[in-house]
């Protein structure tokens, strides 16, 4: 059984669509909030955004994603991303 799947986004800033290199920071929760991690956090660097959209493969596992509701939190970076 494949637990793998693709995420699609789209990301502004400053209101505007955001083209560039940004890193991203997956997380499962069991609810929307106050909630337990499932999942994760799963850290994807170097993710090309065009035009305010991307796109990344995720795959929290067969037992994170079986038939229960799950909320998905997306934290980004787009500068400055190592804290140097």
């Amino acid at each position: 059984m494949r637990s793998g799947f693709t995420y699609q986004g789209q990301l502004r800033y400053g209101g505007a669509p955001y083209s560039g290199l940004a890193e991203f920071r997956f997380t499962l929760w069991d609810l929307p909030s106050e909630g337990q991690a499932i999942a994760g956090p799963l850290d994807i660097p170097s993710v090309e955004v065009v035009s305010g959209l991307f796109q990344v493969q995720l795959d929290f596992g067969e037992s994170a994603l079986n038939g229960n509701a799950r909320w998905l939190e997306v934290a980004v970076c787009t500068e400055n991303c190592s804290g140097t």
